[in-house]
This record gives structure tokens, C-alpha cells and sequence, in this order.
């Protein structure tokens, strides 16, 4: 018995729609990316399903800051149900390109920041920070002062962070392979760059010495990278600890 569309009741239906299971006819017919049938609604539907989830991947330039803070909002406040949705949307469109080089812009804006930041509260916060630095100065090279260093010391953090980020990033992904996970470079990249958001606790000023920023950085970290392994590839704790235990390492060395 023939099938008919269930928007064009007079045509027949060549096909039935992935998502909603409706019977669509050749005008209504589309592709997803991976080569299934899709109806109109359901096209747009998803489409605006990942604007509204990546919000920081689709706008334009103009829209980046607030996008920026929204994307930071719902990694941060929602960190298990963006990585559901993340481990959905990537199960749908794994062969999507568009929007990487954003989503490590996010993750490298956030490292850098983060280094950054704490960097510098050294030279407000902690005590024994200049002295020691002048006498590594001193030790190196006596022509050189703290003053005429300030300029290298001052670009020398965002550098840090900024290989800081892609070496978390390296590491996370081989550790990844070891325990045989099927990954890519870039799933690898935006769980890294997402989980990031994290470091942006690290602009919380010390407490009497005390780095509460660094800590809550790193426990944000810890959560947010665990979270994301372990929705999007459905890895055991003892494995996801094991995956994030040299790049946390490395990590916490950098930015202490």
C-alpha cells in the first residue's frame, strides 16, 4: 500500500524522515550529514539546535563577545547537560569542519586569560615573588633588572598559557588512543577548549596567599573534562582517570 507525504498529501512519500519518522515525498526530501533522509522541519529544527548549543561556533563577529558569555554560562552552570547535547550533536554530524578554529579560539582566550591573570596577582599578591624573581635575575645576568625584564615577564604569561592549552590538548588526545577510544584531533580539541572555561576562575584574587582561584580552576577542570569523557564516550572512571591524570599533571605545573 502507497505511503503519502505528510505535508503534501497528494504526493507519494519516497521516504521516511531519521528523526520524526514521518513519510516525506521528493519535494520535502533532504539530507543530513550523514547521508539520511530528513524532513524540512526537522532540518531547521537541528540547525537550530546546535546555534542555540554553540552559540559561540555560528554567530558573527559582532555577536562573539555575548556569545562568548553564554557558551562560558552553559559549560560552567550546565555542565551535564551541554556535554549530553555535545555527545548528540557529534554523533549526528561527525564529519563536521565548520566552526573548530572558534571552538579552540574559545579555549585559547580562556587558557590565556586564566595564566595570565594569575600571573600577575603574583607580583600584587605573593610576598617573596619579586624578591626571588630579582635574584634569578641577579644569578643570570646582573646588567638585567627587574624593570628592564618587566616587558618579557609581562608577555611571558600569556605564552605559558597559550602552551599550556595546546599541550593539555596533545596529551589528552594520546592518552585517549592508549586506552584505545575512537577520538579525533578535533573531538579532542573541543572537549579540551570547552572544558577550559574553567580557568576563568582563576581572575579570583588570592586570599591572604591563598590561591582559592587555582583551586577552584582546577577542580572546575577536573569536573568539566571527567563530565565531558565520560558522556561523550561513555568511559569508566577508572579510564578517565587514567586519561586526564598527565594532562592535569602537566597542567597544574604550568599554571602553579
Amino acid at each position: 500500500m502507497a505511503q503519502y507525504c505528510a505535508v503534501h498529501s497528494n504526493n507519494e512519500a519516497i521516504a521516511i524522515c531519521c528523526t520524526c519518522h514521518t513519510h516525506i515525498c521528493v519535494k520535502c526530501h533532504r539530507f543530513n550529514s550523514l547521508a539520511y533522509a530528513i524532513c524540512p522541519v526537522c532540518e531547521v529544527a537541528l540547525q537550530n539546535f546546535e546555534k542555540t548549543l554553540f552559540p559561540w561556533e555560528s554567530v558573527a563577529v559582532s555577536q562573539m563577545p555575548v556569545a562568548f558569555f553564554k557558551t562560558v554560562k552553559n559549560v560552567i552552570f550546565s555542565p551535564l547537560a551541554f556535554f549530553t547535547d555535545f555527545s548528540f550533536w557529534h554523533r549526528f554530524d561527525k564529519k563536521r569542519k565548520e566552526g573548530f578554529s572558534r571552538a579552540l579560539l574559545f579555549g585559547i582566550l580562556c587558557s590565556v586569560f586564566g595564566v595570565s591573570i594569575s600571573g600577575y596577582y603574583k607580583f600584587l599578591f605573593v610576598e617573596d615573588f619579586v624578591p626571588e624573581l630579582e635574584k634569578v635575575l641577579a644569578a643570570s645576568s646582573p646588567e638585567i633588572t627587574l624593570q628592564t625584564a618587566m616587558p618579557f615577564l609581562v608577555a611571558l604569561f600569556p605564552i605559558i598559557g597559550l602552551c599550556a592549552f595546546f599541550m593539555h590538548w596533545f596529551m589528552l588526545h594520546i592518552g585517549l588512543k592508549a586506552l584505545n577510544i575512537e577520538t579525533n584531533w578535533s573531538l579532542t580539541g573541543r572537549i579540551t577548549a570547552y572544558s577550559s572555561a574553567a580557568y576563568l576562575a582563576l581572575a579570583i584574587p588570592p586570599l591572604a596567599q591563598f590561591p582559592i582561584g587555582y583551586l577552584i580552576a582546577i577542580g572546575f577542570l577536573v569536573q568539566l573534562e571527567t563530565t565531558a569523557l565520560r558522556i561523550v564516550f561513555q568511559m569508566s572512571a577508572a579510564k578517565t582517570f587514567v586519561a586526564i591524570l598527565f594532562p592535569f599533571l602537566v597542567t597544574m605545573f604550568l599554571y602553579r
